[in-house]
């Protein structure tokens, strides 16, 4: 039996997912088993997929009838076979002994959730490391984990993690179909659920590739509000948690609310002012108005913000409209 299972989606990667599947071939951990979850590509991948497979036997490819990366996860979850899952996409890469150390890591303090760095590499060879690097493991109860995380201190990648397979489907927790920045939406829920704790592993053993197409290079008024649905959901988590005390709470809830107004405000910017009344913006602005109190928040600018998204609606959008056309020079 693996004991963990690879899950690489797949759609249209037909030219970077040869050197994707070989780092996962080339793990010094060998008792794994890698999941090509493919759906509807139409450069040659599902082909490519049948071929890689055939070329080690610890593969096996899905072919799904219904495109998306989170249904494709979803779908090879179900079908894995190990105690543990870790994630790659189909344009990345990954160290050598990256599931050696983080599955090691996991059996040696019996924990749920393994977590590295990961550094973003770009088309002229530069690379990037958004997190604190160490060579020590550090061992953490969810509730430490879980305050990093949504802290941003800690990577919400679902690809840096390593996961105890039972973790999803509890609670229902499966990444979200239709809808953009999934793991946003997850691996929160993944680090809270780790009754037995977590553990961080500060190297940056993940590679994430930069593509001038991707998610969050292409922003557009459906994934600005697809991030704002999932700080909401991470803010209504902080204020119904029993888990954070006071101080730690309202580090939280300032720094959502910070990522919350960014995404709000573009998803007015992005409506091309006319649309400000969009059932989405009114959706998202009535839950910031639940879930946000000036009471809670620490920066001036963010309650001058919630007063006027509550009493001056009008004024407060020709302000982001304005605001926005001096930004780009209009």
């Amino acid at each position: 039996m693996p004991v963990v299972s690879v899950i690489i989606p797949v759609h249209n990667s037909a030219d970077t997912l040869r050197r994707t599947f070989g780092s996962a071939a080339s793990q010094t951990l060998r008792d794994i088993e890698i999941i090509l979850a493919e759906n509807l590509s139409s450069d040659g991948s599902g082909l490519l997929c049948d071929e890689l497979a055939a070329s080690d036997g610890r593969a096996r490819v899905l072919h799904l009838d219904k495109a998306g990366l989170s249904h494709a996860r979803n779908c090879a979850i179900k079908e894995s076979s190990s105690p543990f899952v870790a994630f790659l996409d189909s344009d990345d890469f990954i160290e050598p002994d990256m599931l050696e150390k983080m599955y090691g890591a996991l059996i040696q303090y019996n924990a749920d959730v393994a977590v590295c760095n990961f550094d973003r590499i770009y088309p002229d060879g530069k690379t990037e490391e958004p997190y604190t690097s160490s060579d020590k493991a550090v061992f953490m109860s969810s509730a430490e984990m879980t305050f990093r995380l949504l802290k941003e201190e800690v990577c919400s990648s679902a690809c840096t993690g390593l996961y105890r397979k039972s973790l999803f489907g509890k609670d229902g927790t499966l990444f979200p179909e239709g809808r953009y920045f999934e793991d946003r939406a997850t691996t929160w829920r993944l680090v809270a659920g780790a009754s037995s704790g977590c553990v961080w592993i500060p190297e940056s053993l993940y590679h994430y590739v930069q593509r001038s197409g991707s998610i969050s290079h292409t922003m557009d008024f459906v994934k600005y509000y697809h991030h704002a649905l999932a700080d909401l959901e991470r803010l209504e988590f902080v204020n119904a948690s029993h888990a954070f005390d006071a101080s730690q709470s309202k580090i939280l809830v300032s720094g959502i609310a910070s990522s919350l107004l960014w995404a709000f405000e573009n998803m007015i910017v992005k409506s091309s002012g006319e649309g400000r009344d969009y059932p989405e913006v009114m959706q998202v602005r009535q839950r910031i108005l639940k879930n946000l109190a000036r009471r809670s928040l620490t920066r001036p600018t963010h309650k001058k913000k919630l007063w006027q998204i509550r009493y001056l609606w009008p004024f407060y959008c020709r302000g982001v409209l304005t605001a926005s056309s001096r930004a780009s020079g209009k």
